[in-house]
Order: C-alpha cells, then structure tokens, then sequence
C-alpha cells in the first residue's frame, strides 16, 4: 500500500494552485508541472488537503473556489483521476449537523462546481439518525453525500474508528414508528409467553416487566406504552395469581392470551 500512495509534505512551503493576474484569478503553471510529473504513471484519486491552503485567500471567496474548481478540472482532464478537495465546514454547519451540498465554509462556487460533495460529521449521540448496530464501538462519524451528478440520492455511510482500525456500514432508512411500536409490542408478548411457559413460570406484573427494561432494551414509558396496546387489543389480559404468590396489593400478572390453554394456574380464577 505505501508503494501505491505518494505524499508530497508541503508544510511551511507557499504552494499555490491559483494565481491574481491583473485583477483576475488565473491557474498557477504549477498545475502543469503537476501534470507533465504524473503523466507517465497518473494518479487514481489527487487529494488535495486542505484546500485553503492551495488558494489566493479569502477575500474573493467564490472567485477563489471557482479558480480551484478549473484547476481541479484541468487536472482531471489531463490525466483521467479524480481531484477530491478537502475542506473545512462552518461553523454552525460543525454544530447543527447540517448536510447539504452548501455546508461547506465560504461561498457557494465550490459546491456548485464539484461534481461529489460529501460531508463528515463526528456522532455525538444527540442526532436523530441511529448508527447502525452492526459497527464496533469506537468513535462514531457520519459521511453523507448531499450531492453527486449524475446518480441517485445516496444513502449516509457510518464509519466507526478504533484507533487505526475503520469500518463502516450503509446508513438503514428509519423505520416508520407504527412499524416499531408493532416490532415491540411482539417483542414484550414473546417475552411474556417465554418467561411463563418456563419449567418455573414467571409471573409478571405490570412493574415487574417495566423493571425488564434493560433485558426488553426498552424505556420505561415504551414498555407503559406496549402494555397498554397489548391489553386493549387483548393479547394480554389481566388474571389471578396463584394463591402463594398473592401478597398484599399484588393479586393479578399478565397473562398472553395466547398461552391461557397451554398451562394450568392453580389457586387461579
């Protein structure tokens, strides 16, 4: 892989893509030098990073980025590689999460130029999007790709980082909430049936499944929320515990319907 990848360390060195010549932002020659060096054996993919560095300044914002823009298509042009620019986002862009194609800092000629933008946030745990689960735990970023000619909308790509090791995983669309409240109301009545149809049946009140929450992975008031679907769509019903393990206020369990026939309750009404 170190054979297949060159890097070209410019730090502390003036070296420009773009030049002002009478008023106007021009291509540097050394976008041709560039390409007369790599004509021989061209490059898959030139990174350029970060981009800010390789401009006039900012003071001409979009006729900078549009500058970058020609001298990234020259490059292509010339020798059939993908130019990708790295760039900064604002920042209320880092702080609102936001992923459209004009996320990035500065003007709007980069984006409208660039045939690729994708956008790199860290996942703080406050977004709505879900990573998705199959990721190891490390570091959490969200790569979304708001524009990309030619091509149908893409989906987000989660990457997770442990050190140096990466992986990632294809962002799943979110699932409708009537779909969840149905997955979890068939998840709390299979647990309910499992739990009672044991070799030593577990009688459960409505508390003692709301203190399953982390076996259910479920809150509290989701867990509220499915037993009150559950009983008024008579999956579950309310019935009498055996005589030994009524003590107090505690007299009734839930029971799935289900189940009702597949075991006998003593002491039961």
């Amino acid at each position: 892989m170190r054979q297949r990848i060159r890097i070209k360390d410019l730090t502390g060195e003036t070296f420009r893509l773009i030049t002002i010549d009478n008023e106007s932002i021009v291509t540097h020659s050394v976008v041709d030098e560039i390409v007369d060096t790599m004509r021989d054996d061209p490059p898959v993919l030139f990174i350029i990073d970060p981009m800010v560095s390789f401009g006039t300044g900012e003071n001409r914002v979009n006729d900078m980025e549009q500058g970058l823009v020609t001298a990234a298509r020259r490059i292509v042009r010339k020798l059939g590689c993908c130019v990708r620019y790295v760039h900064h986002t604002g920042q209320e862009v880092a702080r609102n999460r936001t992923v459209d194609a004009y996320a990035t800092r500065g003007g709007t000629a980069l984006p409208d130029g660039c045939r690729m933008v994708a956008i790199l946030h860290c996942h703080d745990g406050d977004e709505n999007a879900k990573p998705p689960q199959s990721l190891a735990v490390g570091q959490l970023l969200r790569l979304s790709l708001p524009k990309v000619s030619w091509a149908r909308k893409q989906k987000p790509i989660w990457i997770s980082r442990d050190g140096c090791k990466f992986d990632y995983a294809d962002e799943q669309p979110p699932v409708p909430r009537e779909v969840e409240a149905a997955a979890e109301a068939d998840q709390v009545e299979r647990f309910l049936i499992s739990e009672l149809g044991g070799k030593y049946p577990a009688y459960y009140t409505k508390k003692d499944v709301e203190d399953a929450k982390d076996e259910l992975n479920l809150s509290r008031p989701k867990i509220r929320a499915v037993l009150k679907t559950l009983i008024t769509q008579r999956r579950i019903v309310m019935r009498m515990l055996p005589g030994e393990y009524r003590e107090g206020a505690k007299q009734e369990f839930l029971c799935p319907s289900r189940s009702r026939n597949d075991y006998d309750i003593k002491g039961g009404k």
